[in-house]
């Protein structure tokens, strides 16, 4: 993996490189930081994604609703 970013980074211009390096630093320490996290913070990590995916839901059960009545709306004119 290592190796394959460094040839990637080898063909960027010296300012994209230099950009690509900070960034992929800034990638690395996120990913550290997650895998050191502990259980009871990937328990709540879980919980949120639980919560974000009932309210993806329940958005998405809101939006067919909402064209249900445009439907209607669009119908009676």
């Amino acid at each position: 993996m290592r190796r394959l970013r460094e040839l990637e980074l080898a063909r960027l211009s010296e300012e994209d490189e230099q950009e690509a390096r900070k960034e992929l630093e800034e990638y690395d320490e996120s990913k550290r930081k997650i895998q050191t996290l502990d259980g009871n913070d990937k328990q709540r990590v879980e919980e949120y994604e639980w919560d974000i995916n009932d309210t993806n839901k329940e958005i998405e059960k809101a939006d067919k609703d909402l064209d249900r009545i445009q439907e209607k709306l669009n119908k009676s004119e």
